[in-house]
């Protein structure tokens, strides 16, 4: 299943990958979406930068075919790799969120073009849940939670960026 979303900063793109990579904003990301428990780690492995968070989540509203899965806790893993900007100050991220024990994962890229005192952010990729027979409920389950995790991590930006 695919899933896009795209948002602007108010900021330039030097800022935003700043605010990326710091660990304060992904504690602060990790928070906002009700996180249990989590755990950042941030890696610079020149020209990559690594952005790795760790998530316990509730399962609370999912279908109920769903948690007989997966129980009442979900661990997931959300890796961005980001690359080197190009002259303009754009550059993209390939983007990975897994569930630990749970054939589900999100694969895909965040772009961020920068223009000016602005920064666009777009994320592409592919929701797939290889699970038989109820692998397409599974992703139209996921799909709005993940979505939502996208939307409270450009609110957390837009909230980052105005410190």
């Amino acid at each position: 299943m695919k899933i896009e979303e795209r948002w602007t900063y108010a900021a330039p793109a030097d800022r935003v990958i700043a605010m990326m990579v710091d660990p304060a904003f992904q504690e602060a990301k990790c928070a906002a979406t009700n996180a249990l428990s989590h755990k950042v780690v941030i890696t610079a492995k020149k020209p990559l930068q690594i952005i790795e968070t760790h998530r316990e989540m509730a399962t609370t509203g999912l279908p109920d075919q769903v948690t007989k899965i997966i129980g009442s806790k979900l661990k997931i893993v959300e890796t961005q790799i980001w690359g080197e900007a190009d002259t303009a100050g754009s550059r993209i991220a390939d983007l990975d969120v897994s569930l630990v024990g749970v054939p589900v994962t999100y694969r895909g890229t965040i772009t961020m073009t920068a223009d000016g005192d602005q920064t666009h952010m777009h994320v592409l990729g592919e929701l797939k849940a290889r699970v038989m027979f109820i692998g397409g409920r599974i992703e139209n389950a996921a799909a709005p939670a993940f979505t939502s995790g996208v939307k409270i991590e450009a609110e957390t930006g837009h909230t980052f960026l105005q410190k």
